[in-house]
C-alpha cells in the first residue's frame, strides 16, 4: 500500500492510475478475505486495463476499422439519392452484395466468413462516413430540426414515430453512441413489426401464433428467410454485416454491452443507422400503414395477453420494499467519487458516468439508464476477468464464441473456459450486491428493464424514476465500497450514506425465486386464515337457507369415499401442522443466486402450487358469498339450488385437500425429505392443484372430488371415479414415503 500512499501524498488531482487502483484492490481483497488469499494472489498478475488480452481478436480488428485507422476509404459518393420531395434516402442500387464486398463475390463461397465480414466492415465505414458528411454536415449543418421535419412523418418502421426526434436530437447535440444504442433498439422492434405485419397480410395464422409466443430477437430474424422476402437479399446482407453474427461489425452488441467508449465510436455510424431507418420505412410503408399499438416483450407473451412483467416490477418496488427517494444529488461530489473508485473505469467517466448524472438530474431517466447499463456491465466485466484470471475472455468475438455479457459474467454454472471451472466473482461481490443486480437485470420475474431497453420493448416514459433510483443506488454503493481514498467506514457524502444504509439494512430481494416462493407461501397462509373464517360462516348460512332440501347430494358409495378422505387427511394435517408450524412472519433471507436447474424447476412448481391454493380458496369464498346473495334475493331456484347443495357437500373435502397441500408445500420446501429426490412431490402437487383449481373455477364439483380421490391412491375401479382415466390417476399419484421418512430424520 506504500505506492498508493505516496501517490495520495504527491498527487494534485483525483484521477487514480490503473496500476495504483489494481494494487489497492488486491491488497484490500487479501486483507478482508485472508482465508482466500490464494485466490486474490492471482489478482497481482492481472492489470486492470480496458483491454487486457494481448492476442488480436476479430473484434479488435473491427474496432480498429471503426476508428478509421490507416484505412483507405472506398468510393461510395453515389450512395444516396434525392427524391422528388427533396428528401434524401439510400440508393439501394449502390448497396448490393457485390458493392459491399468490393466486387469480390468469391468471399461468399468461402468457408471462413471472417474475411468477408472484414471487407463488409471497410465498405460500411466508407458508406457511413459519406452519409454523415453529406447529410449532417453539408446539407442539414447539424441542425436536428431540419432532419426531423424532413423525415419524422414518414417513419413507418417505428411504432412511435416521435422517437425519431429523440434519436436525432441526441445524435446532433450530445452523444452519438447513446443515440445509436437507443435507435438500434427501436429499429429491432420496427423489424419485428415488419415481420408480423407480413404474416398477417398473407394470413399466415400459424406463423402469427408462433411469432406471438416466440418473439424473435434481432440476431434471430436477421437469419430469417421471411425477412429476406420482404426487404430483399441485398438489404438483409447489409443488416447482417452491421448487426449480425459475432464476426460481423456487430455494432449493436459492441455498443450496448459496453465494449467501446465514445471516443472509439465514430458518429457516422449513427448517421447511417438513421438514414437506413428512413429508407427502409419508405420501402415498407405499405406493410406498416398503421403503427403498432403495443410493444413486444421478449421471452414472454406480449402485453395484450396479460399483465406486463414490468408492471409487477413497479408494484413491488413501490409496495414491498420502497426505494428511498433520492433528492439533492450533488453532481460534483458524485463525480469525485467516480474518480476515486476502483470500480469505475477511468475511460468511461467522461463519456458515460458524468453524462449519466446530468441525465438523472434532468429527470431524463430513459437516457440515464441507456448510458449506465453498458458502463455498469463493463465495470462488472473488468472484475470478472481479474478474479477469474481469464483475460482472453475480456473481449472475445471469434466465430462461435459468445461475448462476455452479464449472463456469462454472473453465471453460477461451471464454465470450461475458467481456470478451475467456477466463477469467483461471487466470492468478491457481497451477496446483497449480487441479489440487487439480479433483481434489476437478470431475474425473469423482474421484467428486466435492461433487456426491455436494449430490445425496444418499452417506451421511454415507462422507465421511471424508481427504476433509475435503484440503479443509481447500486452504482453508488459499489463505488463507495471500492473508494480508494476512503479510510472511514461511512461515506462523507450524505446521499451515498443513505444508499448504503438502504442496501445493507433495508433492502430485501424482490425477485429471487426462493424469496418469491416464501412470500407466496405466506400469502397462502394468510388466505387460509381468512378462508377458514369466511367459509365456515358462509356454509352455515347456506345450510340454513337450504333446510328444505338438506338431503346430501352424495350417493352411498360417494359418501364412503368422502369419509375415507376425511380419515386420511385429518391425521396428516394434524401431524404436519404440529411438526412444521410456520412463523407468523417469514424471515427474509439473502440466498445465493446460484441455483441448479433442478432447484429452479422445483421452486417454480411450488410457487405455482402456492398461487393455485390461494386462487382456489379465494374462488370458493367468492362462490359461497355469491350463492348466499342469490338465495337471499330469491334468484336461486330449482336446479340452481341443487347446485348449491352439491357445492356445500364438496367444500369441506376441498378445504381439507387445500390445507394438506399447503402443508405439503411447506414441508417440501423447508424440510425436504430427501435432497436428491426427483422432485416428484412438488411435481404432483402442482398438477393436482392445477386440475382442482380449474375444476372449481368451472363449477365442476364432482370432477374436482374425483381428483381428490385419485390423490389418495383410492381404488381406480371405484364407480364414483367416472371422469378420470387410468392415465390421469397415475399422473396424480403421490409418493408419501418420502414425507414419512422426514419424521424419522
Amino acid at each position: 500500500m506504500d505506492k498508493l500512499q505516496d501517490y495520495i501524498n504527491k498527487s494534485n488531482d483525483n484521477t487514480v492510475p490503473f496500476d495504483v487502483v489494481k494494487e489497492w484492490y488486491v491488497s484490500r481483497a487479501i486483507k478482508e478475505c485472508s482465508t482466500q488469499s490464494e485466490l486474490y494472489e492471482q489478482l497481482k498478475s492481472q492489470f486492470f486495463t480496458l483491454r487486457q488480452s494481448k492476442q488480436t481478436s476479430l473484434s479488435d480488428k473491427v474496432v480498429s476499422i471503426m476508428k478509421f485507422q490507416n484505412q483507405e476509404l472506398l468510393d461510395f459518393n453515389t450512395i444516396t439519392q434525392t427524391n422528388s420531395d427533396g428528401s434524401i434516402t439510400l440508393n439501394w442500387e449502390e448497396l448490393t452484395i457485390s458493392k459491399l464486398l468490393n466486387g469480390n463475390l468469391d468471399l461468399l463461397l468461402s468457408d471462413n466468413e471472417d474475411e468477408m465480414f472484414i471487407q463488409c466492415a471497410r465498405s460500411i465505414q466508407s458508406i457511413a462516413l459519406t452519409v454523415h458528411n453529406k447529410l449532417f454536415q453539408d446539407i442539414f449543418n447539424n441542425e436536428p430540426s431540419n432532419f426531423i421535419n424532413m423525415y419524422q412523418s414518414s417513419m413507418a418502421i417505428l411504432s412511435q414515430p416521435y422517437l425519431f426526434s429523440l434519436f436525432v436530437d441526441e445524435h446532433c447535440n450530445r452523444s452519438s453512441m447513446l443515440a445509436f444504442t437507443m435507435a438500434v433498439a427501436y429499429f429491432e422492434h420496427g423489424l419485428q413489426d415488419v415481420l408480423l405485419a407480413s404474416y398477417m397480410s398473407k394470413n399466415k395464422r400459424t406463423a402469427v401464433m408462433y411469432f406471438n409466443e416466440n418473439i424473435p430477437k434481432l440476431s434471430e430474424f436477421l437469419m430469417n428467410n421471411d425477412l429476406s422476402e420482404i426487404v430483399g437479399a441485398d438489404k438483409l446482407f447489409l443488416l447482417r454485416a452491421m448487426f449480425g453474427p459475432l464476426n460481423s461489425l456487430n455494432l449493436r452488441n459492441v455498443t450496448l454491452h459496453g465494449f467501446v467508449t465514445e471516443s472509439e465510436f465514430h458518429p457516422c455510424y449513427t448517421s447511417l443507422l438513421l438514414l437506413l431507418m428512413v429508407s427502409l420505412s419508405r420501402d415498407i410503408s405499405s406493410l406498416l400503414s398503421k403503427p403498432s399499438d403495443y410493444l413486444f416483450y421478449l421471452d414472454v407473451s406480449h402485453p395484450l395477453k396479460g399483465p406486463h412483467p414490468f408492471e409487477m416490477f413497479h408494484y413491488k418496488m413501490n409496495h414491498d420494499i420502497v426505494t428511498p427517494e433520492l433528492t439533492r444529488v450533488d453532481k460534483s461530489q458524485i463525480s469525485h467519487l467516480f474518480e476515486r473508485s476502483a470500480f469505475i473505469v477511468p475511460q468511461f467517466i467522461d463519456s458515460h458516468w458524468k453524462p449519466a448524472l446530468e441525465y438523472y438530474c434532468n429527470e431524463q431517466y430513459f437516457h440515464f439508464l441507456a448510458i449506465v447499463f453498458p458502463a455498469l456491465e463493463h465495470c462488472i466485466r473488468r472484475i470478472f476477468v481479474c478474479v477469474n484470471d481469464c483475460a482472453h475472455r475480456f473481449l472475445t468475438a471469434e466465430k462461435n464464441s459468445l461475448y462476455t455479457t452479464l449472463d456469462i459474467l454472473l453465471s453460477s454454472l461451471p464454465c470450461s473456459y475458467l481456470p478451475d471451472g467456477n466463477n469467483k466473482i461471487f466470492e468478491v461481490f457481497d451477496v446483497r450486491h449480487i441479489n440487487m443486480i439480479y433483481d434489476l437485470l437478470l431475474w425473469k420475474d423482474s421484467g428486466r428493464p435492461r433487456d426491455c431497453l436494449s430490445h425496444g420493448s418499452l417506451l421511454p416514459d415507462q422507465f421511471s424514476k424508481q427504476i433509475a433510483d435503484r440503479v443509481l443506488i447500486l452504482v453508488l454503493v459499489l463505488c463507495n465500497d471500492n473508494d480508494v481514498f476512503r479510510e472511514e467506514h461511512d461515506s462523507p457524502i450524505s446521499i451515498v450514506r443513505r444508499c448504503c444504509d438502504f442496501l445493507y439494512n433495508e433492502y430485501e430481494p424482490l425477485f429471487h425465486p426462493k424469496n418469491m416462493l416464501e412470500r407466496e407461501i405466506d400469502t397462502a397462509r394468510l388466505a387460509m386464515i381468512s378462508y377458514n373464517e369466511y367459509v365456515d360462516k358462509e356454509l352455515s348460512q347456506l345450510t340454513e337457507r337450504l333446510s328444505t332440501c338438506s338431503q346430501s347430494s352424495f350417493s352411498v358409495e360417494e359418501q364412503l369415499l368422502v369419509d375415507g378422505i376425511f380419515v386420511l387427511t385429518d391425521p396428516w394435517v394434524k401431524l404436519l401442522s404440529e411438526r412444521f408450524d410456520l412463523p407468523d412472519v417469514v424471515d427474509v433471507k439473502f440466498y445465493p443466486v446460484g441455483m441448479t436447474e433442478k432447484e429452479f424447476k422445483k421452486t417454480n412448481r411450488l410457487r405455482q402450487s402456492s398461487r393455485l391454493i390461494t386462487d382456489s380458496m379465494n374462488k370458493v369464498v367468492t362462490i359461497c358469498k355469491d350463492m348466499n346473495q342469490a338465495l337471499i334475493t330469491g334468484k336461486s331456484q330449482g336446479r340452481k339450488r341443487d347446485t348449491v347443495r352439491t357445492m356445500i357437500d364438496h367444500i369441506p373435502v376441498y378445504s381439507r385437500i387445500l390445507k394438506l397441500f399447503f402443508l405439503l408445500i411447506v414441508v417440501d420446501y423447508y424440510k425436504p425429505a430427501c435432497p436428491d429426490h426427483d422432485n416428484s412431490l412438488s411435481n404432483v402437487i402442482e398438477k393436482c392443484m392445477s386440475a382442482i383449481e380449474g375444476a372449481i373455477r368451472a363449477g365442476k364439483w364432482k370432477r374436482a372430488i374425483e381428483l381428490c380421490f385419485s390423490i389418495f391412491m383410492l381404488d381406480p375401479d371405484v364407480n364414483a371415479i367416472k371422469t378420470l382415466n387410468s392415465k390421469e390417476i397415475k399422473r396424480f399419484y403421490v409418493d408419501y414415503t418420502t414425507i414419512i421418512n422426514t419424521f424419522h430424520q
